[in-house]
């Protein structure tokens, strides 16, 4: 897909749902205290929106832009600095951060199914919400932090032939970080698929749970398929390279940006559908 054509794609699905997204978030803040809201689900959700939001955004500014002819000169004086080796890392670091959101929403689901009584359960129920974000943002940097510390440093190259610039990384790097992404997003996968096959063996449990009980592991299990669409994209995009066929791995390249975009606006999209509560709150008086 051109650049171009991306870009109007991704502006076309990240519009509505950016507005929709904020939306929802401004209700999960102002109502976080009201029974329907205080769930550990939706906890993780707002500091998963910090994620959700902003990876269009940040997409735009750190691989769209190599396309954007008045600002190579100021990209490539960035050359030696963090910006290029974010550019590079943010994608990652967004991975981890958003597989891992999805983990904990997975365990929790499954333990309030399994053992809605247990001493974990209200552990993980009880945690601060400044904790639990803390939590989140913070654990997926030491993966990323390789990229920055451990690995040889990423540069802006001008092509001439096509007049853009290139983000370029060392092979050597990019098969350690394909494999890491790989790694995590796998057993993270093969978690979650143990968590809800424990949910599904329960379906007399599953059948006496409240309405938003059910709303909430609709939307936690689609989030769970895109985590599967995810690492199966990691997996391909590793035998490509492995294969060393560099057009395909360009065009998998611009796929991703469009998987990571369905995965992050899948959840108001779902709550939705599939909560009357928050379509009338978030439809207001369109909604009879």
């Amino acid at each position: 897909m051109e650049p171009k054509t991306l870009s109007i794609v991704l502006l076309c699905v990240a519009a509505p749902s950016t507005v929709l997204y904020a939306r929802v978030l401004h209700i999960l803040i102002t109502n976080r205290k009201k029974p329907l809201y205080i769930s550990f689900f939706f906890r993780v959700s707002i500091s998963q929106a910090l994620f959700d939001l902003t990876f269009v955004p940040c997409y735009f500014a750190c691989h769209l832009s190599l396309q954007f002819a008045p600002v190579h000169e100021l990209l490539l004086s960035t050359n030696g600095t963090l910006w290029p080796e974010w550019a590079y890392a943010f994608v990652y670091y967004y991975l981890y951060s958003q597989t891992f959101g999805v983990l904990l929403i997975s365990l929790h689901r499954m333990l309030t199914v399994a053992k809605p009584f247990s001493a974990v359960t209200k552990v993980i129920e009880g945690l601060p919400r400044p904790l639990l974000h803390l939590v989140h943002i913070t654990v997926p940097f030491p993966a990323t932090a390789l990229i920055f510390w451990g690995q040889p440093p990423v540069r802006f190259v001008y092509n001439n032939s096509t007049s853009t610039l290139a983000r370029v990384a060392q092979p050597e790097a990019i098969n350690q970080n394909s494999i890491i992404a790989i790694a995590q997003t796998t057993v993270i996968t093969a978690i979650c698929i143990g968590c809800y096959v424990v949910i599904f063996l329960k379906k007399s449990s599953i059948s006496r749970r409240t309405r938003s009980d059910i709303v909430l592991l609709s939307v936690s299990f689609v989030l769970f398929l895109c985590l599967c669409l995810i690492t199966a994209y990691f997996v391909v995009l590793f035998i490509v390279s492995s294969a060393k066929r560099l057009d395909i791995i360009y065009h998998l390249h611009t796929i991703y940006p469009l998987i990571n975009t369905a995965f992050s606006y899948s959840s108001p999209w779902m709550l939705l559908m599939t909560s009357a509560e928050t379509r009338r709150r978030v439809l207001g008086r369109y909604v009879s």
